[in-house]
């Protein structure tokens, strides 16, 4: 009789040890072979019972009984749709070719019209020698052009490389460099931004001849992505079709997209958030309301109000302005929360905005897990109160793990590391394999999971729930802080109604020191909300500065950003010095 045993492992902290062969009982011997580049070791017996016993005890150790029988990680589901987005999309523009799919400033446009034009655009570009694999540049906002650029890439078999118009030009021709792109498309008013790009607008001025669609692979990337780096370069991630298809199938289900949908799309293209908007209502039958405008206070009111939109996808940043501006959506199926921390109290004043005919959602997801890789219906009985709504479950196919920095898996309650594995984990970093190891790595069943590089416990529920990143902890004095648990401290003042904490270099030092910022509502001493935090926290977690601000400013993906913040802190250092 042979029996093979199944291991989960997580690599060693030297990123090389690991498990690479466990070997069966064989008769009355088992032989367990594990090495690394310095060491061999192998076990041998020939006592069948202790055998056994040691694979039992080799199990245990690398895959704990609490994961192995982790409901939450029951996930194994065939899709409901089949083929890749582009085949979904054409299917749905048979089904609903005069129904809107695109709304805004530019008038409607049908399901039949876009696929019209994506087929023009198509067949410009595989005139152009546009392939299955190639990656295209898209430089382009929120319009009916941007839009039709895109889907005009995907049925041209090629993988869609968002470019934001916005950003400085060195940069973009630093991206449109490190991607390898064959050929850039831009809307008119963007070509002169990086080289020889083709204007979206000439395109679909004539008619293709043959406008036939390329079938893309369920392998092939469908788009490339660039996030920031800790060495300062951004990573190009590269999504694969069917890392994309396995996450809509699953969001339009969760969230339950219908033909009456409508997302408003008002976030960059070149943030993986926007993907919600453009591609769930495309594929259920429902439609899209493009926002133009950059967004601000008045721009934020307009859309919630006048878009016609009952489904919305946003940062918690932009979720707690909509509660702090006291506005009353109306008609709002739908909200999803995503790419930051939720806080219980801004999830709180949300429903209260929405109305409890809302349900509101809190999704995670690194950028390499292809949009969100779990997500948690807001609970206010459960959930105001908290320090963060829990992320919940794990997407259809796709299963997480809690290792420590050793690799191996943490107790239940135990804060980790989140890895994920499944069918939305990215292709790697384009042009980088050696980050593409790094981050991408092999557990010992050959299991490829992703290190988030996210914090995280599972709570009694069964859930979830996210304590910040490795890369925001601080050590301060000897002591290890987590940011996040200060700013929630601070929040519980009732004068303030957002608050955030990070680590601030001080050049007289060289080190780090603990910082405060806080939005308040009315008037309020900054040693009162110092005293505030001494009667809550340890005097390690008290902040050095606390520095009352008007709004926590944003970067142009809705997170809170930390560069400006540190700069503000920095003129008033040097005001004080003088």
């Amino acid at each position: 009789m042979t029996t093979h045993r199944r291991l989960i492992a997580g690599r060693h902290e030297d990123a090389t040890a690991r498990i690479t062969r466990v070997l069966g009982l064989t008769g009355p011997r088992v032989e367990i072979a594990v090495h690394d580049r310095h060491t061999e070791i192998s076990v041998e017996t020939t006592d069948e019972t202790i055998a056994q016993r040691l694979l039992d005890l080799l199990e245990e150790e690398l895959s704990p009984r609490a994961w192995r029988e982790w409901l939450a990680n029951d996930t194994d589901r065939l899709p409901s749709r089949t083929g890749t987005v582009v085949h979904q999309f054409l299917d749905q523009a048979g089904q609903t070719p005069n129904a809107v799919l695109l709304t805004g400033p530019e008038g409607d446009v049908t399901y039949a019209e876009l696929v019209g034009m994506a087929s023009t655009i198509a067949g410009e570009l595989r005139d152009r020698g546009v392939v299955a694999g190639s990656a295209v540049g898209l430089l382009a906002g929120r319009t009916v052009a941007g839009i039709a650029g895109l889907w005009g890439v995907l049925l041209a078999g090629a993988a869609y490389l968002p470019l934001d118009p916005t950003q400085p030009r060195a940069r973009l021709a630093d991206i449109v460099s490190d991607a390898g792109v064959s050929v850039c498309l831009a809307e008119r008013d963007h070509v002169g931004l990086v080289p020889d790009a083709i204007a979206l607008e000439a395109i679909l001025a004539r008619h293709h001849p043959d406008p036939a669609v390329a079938a893309p692979d369920a392998r092939d990337p469908a788009y490339l992505i660039y996030t920031s780096g800790s060495t300062g370069r951004p990573k190009c991630v590269e999504v694969e079709h069917r890392n994309l298809s396995t996450f809509t199938d699953w969001a339009i289900r969760v969230y339950g997209v219908h033909r009456g949908t409508r997302f408003p799309l008002f976030t960059s293209l070149a943030f993986d958030l926007s993907n919600t908007a453009v591609f769930l209502p495309a594929l259920a039958g429902g439609s899209v309301a493009l926002v133009r405008a950059e967004l601000d206070h008045l721009v934020l009111r307009d859309m919630l109000v006048r878009s016609g939109a009952n489904a919305l996808k946003l940062t918690p940043t932009h979720l707690d302005l909509i509660g702090r501006l006291g506005l009353r959506p109306e008609g709002y199926e739908t909200v999803i929360a995503g790419g930051e921390l939720l806080h219980g109290a801004v999830a709180h004043r949300a429903q209260r905005a929405f109305g409890n005919g809302c349900r509101i959602f809190n999704e995670y997801g690194p950028t390499e897990t292809t949009v969100g890789c779990m997500t948690r219906l807001f609970d206010p009985v459960r959930d105001s109160d908290r320090a963060s709504v829990p992320i919940g479950v794990p997407t259809d196919n796709t299963r997480i793990y809690l290792l420590d920095k050793a690799g191996r898996f943490v107790e239940p309650g135990t804060v980790g590391e989140i890895h994920i594995t499944g069918a939305q984990v990215a292709r790697g970093y384009r042009g980088n394999p050696e980050l593409t190891l790094e981050r991408f790595v092999e557990l010992a069943d050959g299991t490829r999971a992703y290190r988030s590089g996210d914090l995280a416990r599972v709570l009694p529920s069964g859930e979830l729930e996210s304590v910040g990143r490795y890369d925001e902890q601080l050590k301060i004095n000897g002591y290890r802080i987590e940011p996040g648990e200060v700013a929630y401290a601070l929040e519980q003042h009732p004068a303030v109604v957002r608050a955030h904490a990070m680590g601030l270099a001080r050049s007289a030092t060289g080190g780090k020191e603990l910082a405060a910022f806080a939005v308040l509502a009315e008037p309020v001493q900054v040693e009162a909300l110092l005293n505030h935090l001494r009667g809550l926290l340890p005097g390690y977690l008290v902040p050095a500065t606390l520095l009352v601000v008007p709004q926590l400013p944003t970067t142009q993906n809705g997170k809170i950003d930390n560069h400006s913040l540190a700069a503000h802190a920095d003129k008033i250092y040097q005001g004080a010095d003088r």
